[in-house]
């Protein structure tokens, strides 16, 4: 009787344990909403977060969404990572498709071409996924 009475309770507990979680996904209801510039970004359970600023910073990453599609980014001057870590400031283009960012901007390389996500985005905060970065090096 105790083992039958054990076993319904651990098939119970793994049955409600193991729900799905399903992230929910809310649509920018224009444009405006992403315009503005991002900084402070951190990355956790794979969504990256970005408080909303007035503008770009000089000595960190960051990147804004301007009127007209324009993309500005901050971002490495070179190959190196290594400290310390010279930045410049990248010029770009950006398009939005429900929730789903096109982004085509050069690097000290060549041209990135970034595919991201919207989950979510307020006055305050920006959450997105990484679903595609693509790199091209131009030739030399």
């Amino acid at each position: 009787m105790y083992s039958k009475s054990f076993l319904f309770v651990l098939v119970g507990f793994f049955c409600f344990s193991c729900s799905n979680s399903v992230l929910e996904i809310e649509e920018p209801s224009d444009q405006n909403a992403l315009e503005g510039y991002w900084i402070n970004g951190e990355f956790a359970d794979s969504i990256y977060t970005c408080q909303r600023a007035d503008s770009l910073l000089k000595n960190q990453y960051c990147f804004g969404f301007e009127a007209d599609g324009v993309f500005v980014e901050n971002k490495n001057a070179g190959w190196c990572g290594t400290p310390p870590i010279y930045y410049e400031r990248y010029t770009g283009e950006w398009s939005l498709t429900d929730s789903i960012v096109h982004i085509s901007v050069p690097y000290w390389g060549g041209m990135s071409d970034y595919t991201w996500k919207i989950v979510e985005v307020n006055n305050d905060q920006l959450l997105y996924l990484i679903v595609e970065t693509k790199y091209e090096h131009a030739d030399e």
